[in-house]
């Protein structure tokens, strides 16, 4: 491995093992509470990759669950999710709860008139 490429390694492994930021989702209660979501506003290239892809591809909403699938951590650091559960996300949740979410974590900018257009 070159010089170069173990210090965007190291560089990238400081992010991701990080302090975890949270934010509470209280139309998601759990033990009559605000369900908190823990996460970090760093994913891979390839998750990234896929997003964009998702998104160019006319599926922003697709695209946000998968960003929340890719972020969402319980306290601990463990997923919250994982791609099985993308089909429930998609057809039995509120569509304007994962719009606040994936805002809330500014995983990246998307521009919302576009989306509107998509």
């Amino acid at each position: 491995m070159s010089e170069l490429l173990g210090a965007a390694k190291a560089h990238f492994s400081a992010l991701v093992d990080g302090e975890l930021e949270s934010l509470e989702v209280k139309e998601w209660p759990i033990n009559g509470e605000p369900a908190k979501i823990f996460f970090r506003r760093y994913l891979t290239v390839e998750q990234k990759g896929e997003l964009v892809a998702l998104y160019n591809d006319n599926k922003p909403y697709e695209m946000m669950v998968m960003a929340i699938i890719y972020a969402s951590r319980k306290e601990n650091g463990d997923l919250w999710f994982n791609k099985m559960d993308k089909f429930q996300l998609m057809r039995q949740v509120d569509p304007t709860v994962i719009e606040d979410i994936f805002g809330r974590m500014e995983l990246f900018s998307v521009d919302e008139e576009e989306i509107a257009k998509k």
